[in-house]
């Protein structure tokens, strides 16, 4: 709770002046290429501070949405954040800690404590417009991007799963969000490779290029 107030104070020293309540439309990509694969954007859901505060927008990307409905922790995966708010890079360390804290045993959490901190200590703050990228790739681990550029990478496979209870573990940083993301909404993915008009050139130039390279709507 401790950690969400820090958001709610930063986000709120300067959010009235500029329409706290009020945020630009999602510009997150349809698709995304990882490790020679194409994932697609299965849902888009608001990021809130305190229920109150709108800070952006979330997207997980799968390689097949329906695989939604299934336990995704060991598949393929991109969870994108686009931010709208200032939001120092300390506030998120903190706050992944703290969920990784409530979604870990104790010894679990000792374990993979010196990870999570390294890992962690590479956040750095967000303006407006800035797009943080979580990619998990099965047996080479866990990825952290911001605006295209990597910050920080582990290749543990138990701490890459873990990471992303932060979000979806049984005490995630919001449930709502949480079911949001898990929601596969079909008008969100407008068309897959498979059934655009080039489908063949179209999949093979997403394998062919790095993942911070995006399609947009």
């Amino acid at each position: 709770m401790k950690f969400k107030l820090i958001l709610l104070l930063t986000i709120a020293s300067i959010g009235f002046q500029h329409n706290a309540l009020a945020i630009p439309k999602p510009k997150l990509p349809v698709y995304v290429g990882m490790d020679g694969k194409v994932l697609q954007r299965c849902s888009i859901a608001k990021v809130k501070a305190l229920k109150i505060f709108k800070v952006g927008y979330a997207s997980l990307y799968l390689e097949d949405c329906s695989a939604i409905d299934n336990n995704i922790a060991l598949l393929p995966k991109q969870v994108s954040f686009e931010y709208y708010r200032e939001i120092p890079g300390d506030a998120f360390a903190k706050a992944a800690t703290n969920f990784l804290k409530k979604n870990l045993s104790a010894e679990e959490f000792s374990e993979l404590e010196p990870t999570i901190q390294a890992f962690n200590s590479k956040y750095k703050d967000t303006v407006a417009g800035d797009r943080y990228d979580l990619s998990y790739i099965p047996n080479k681990g866990v990825s952290l991007y911001l605006n295209g550029k990597l910050l920080s990478m582990a290749e543990n496979n138990d701490f890459a799963q873990a990471y992303f209870k932060i979000w979806f573990g049984e005490k995630p940083f919001s449930k709502r969000l949480k079911t949001n993301l898990l929601k596969w909404d079909r008008q969100v993915a407008k068309f897959t490779p498979e059934t655009s008009e080039n489908s063949s050139s179209t999949l093979a130039s997403f394998k062919a290029i790095p993942h911070y390279l995006y399609y947009l709507e």
